[in-house]
């Protein structure tokens, strides 16, 4: 028997994952004075996904959210250890992998491969939510996700 993940389930960890990205950016722009500004701004980016997510949370129908699935009361904590333990965080929270001997074009780089891979994450997740409740929510990270992968190389190139 196969577990589908619901369109809640998905956002709650997209919401994770920006938290995650915002700390590394907020840590970031604290050694690296020169890319203050900058990492700033992105860690505000972060923000504003984490909050495009908590809006599509808030839209969701009754059926993207269903009520009482969760019987024992461990699957939100499960979902937050899943996203903790993730490979494309470094194996660690990102910002532990600060030293603040970084140049900007590194934290730059780091950061890109972790949207890559956020991206990656969110497709092979499509095939664990349930068509009707979570593709298309789905659909909608991988491509915010996207853009913020050209933002960020747009500032590399930059910088």
């Amino acid at each position: 028997m196969s577990t589908k993940l619901t369109a809640d389930e998905i956002l709650r960890m997209a919401q994770r994952l920006e938290e995650k990205g915002a700390r590394y950016y907020r840590k970031a722009a604290k050694l690296h004075v020169a890319g203050r500004e900058l990492l700033n701004r992105i860690a505000g980016q972060e923000d504003q996904h984490y909050q495009f997510f908590e809006d599509m949370r808030r839209s969701l129908t009754p059926a993207e959210k269903p009520e009482g699935e969760d019987p024992y009361g461990d699957l939100a904590p499960y979902l937050d250890a899943m996203v903790d333990h993730l490979k494309i965080q470094i194996n660690q929270s990102p910002e532990d992998a600060l030293t603040g001997r970084e140049p900007l074009a590194d934290i730059l780089r780091a950061a890109i491969q972790m949207e890559k891979d956020a991206v990656l994450f969110y497709s092979g997740l499509r095939d664990a939510a349930a068509p009707a409740l979570g593709r298309k929510r789905l659909d909608d990270i991988i491509h915010e996700e996207m853009r913020h992968i050209v933002w960020l190389s747009a500032q590399a190139k930059a910088s």
